[in-house]
């Protein structure tokens, strides 16, 4: 599966001018009108489980990375310190769908379907499903940019799906376009990224210090950000007739008793508008993909951007109306 942004199309249109023996398979997403209508059914999404990777992207099959949002009355903080001792994830690493499917691997319980007592009973020890009775596993990340096609048209990407034992498994393979966009990225825009890392860092602390040894410590007070640490969910909902497992990255929760994923929150940090066309990108790109990611859990969940709480609907509605 691929999608193409503008300057990718216009290109590859001229090339298919060319050759006219070239055939391809697509679906159309313009315009966005043919697609209003009433909403397929989706199923509230409920958690079945969650795994941790620490500093070294190593796979936990534990909760010890999650962090409790826990922000100081007095928010002033400094989005640029500490970028010099920043520790990037290399991202030349490909690791696709392979921490997923090991937390998948030692969860084969979490896809069986309960029997009737009238059924044969499985040999003992034998735990080998042939089938996880479900139609896709995927991350949220990939089914946001689906979900976004239509309406985001400056970027491209490029998903490989496999169907093994009737599941599909989707996973992102990156394009040139974006592997040339990353690799020459300006300085300036490398740092942008980094401030979310950081707001993150001030706004949070972890639920379960026990793993937390002196090392860490001495990290968090030298400010030093390691981006490769996450907290990942593991979602199970219904889209219609499809049933879906995705994984997805959790900045923090709050200390409420709510049952995840409700108590969840997304943190994201922007530039202050300061024109009409800033407000205008704000609007039409940014709060259209944070929307998408915060889809699933929306009921009860929120985003907190920079000092301040958006509830999902708010988002929505902006979105609808066109102001704030």
């Amino acid at each position: 599966m691929k999608r193409r942004s503008d300057v990718s199309e216009a290109a590859a249109s001229k090339k298919t001018r060319k050759d006219s023996s070239v055939t391809q398979k697509s679906f159309a997403v313009q315009p966005v009108e043919a697609f209003r209508g009433r909403l397929p059914f989706y199923r509230q999404p409920i958690e079945v489980g969650h795994f941790s990777l620490d500093d070294h992207r190593r796979f936990h099959d534990d909760k010890r990375q999650l962090k409790y949002f826990s922000p100081p009355r007095d928010i002033n903080f400094d989005l640029r310190a500490g970028y010099e001792d920043f520790v990037k994830r290399n991202e030349d690493v490909k690791e696709g769908l392979e921490n997923l499917l090991q937390w998948v691997q030692c969860h084969h319980e979490k896809f069986e379907i309960v029997q009737s007592p009238t059924s044969e009973t499985p040999p003992e020890g034998k735990t080998q499903l042939s089938s996880l009775h479900t139609d896709f596993i995927t991350w949220r990340g990939l089914l946001t940019k689906i979900m976004c096609t239509p309406y985001e048209t400056r970027e491209s990407w490029q998903m490989a799906a496999v169907l093994h034992n009737g599941t599909i498994y989707i996973m992102e393979i990156e394009t040139e376009e974006n592997r040339d966009k990353r690799e020459n990225m300006e300085e300036r825009h490398k740092e942008m990224c980094y401030w979310g890392h950081n707001f993150e860092s001030y706004v949070t602390s972890l639920v379960d210090k026990r793993h937390h040894n002196k090392n860490e410590e001495k990290a968090k007070e030298s400010h030093a950000i390691n981006d490769s640490e996450e907290f990942v969910t593991v979602i199970r909902a219904r889209l219609n007739k499809h049933s879906l497992v995705f994984g997805a990255e959790v900045d923090c929760c709050t200390k409420d008793n709510e049952e995840a994923p409700a108590n969840y929150i997304e943190l994201k940090t922007s530039l202050k508008p300061h024109n009409h066309h800033h407000h205008y990108t704000f609007k039409r790109f940014k709060l259209l993909k944070w929307w998408a990611v915060l889809f699933g859990w929306c009921a009860k969940n929120h985003l907190w951007l920079q000092g301040s709480q958006w509830p999902c609907e708010r988002i929505a509605n902006i979105q609808h109306s066109g102001h704030t």
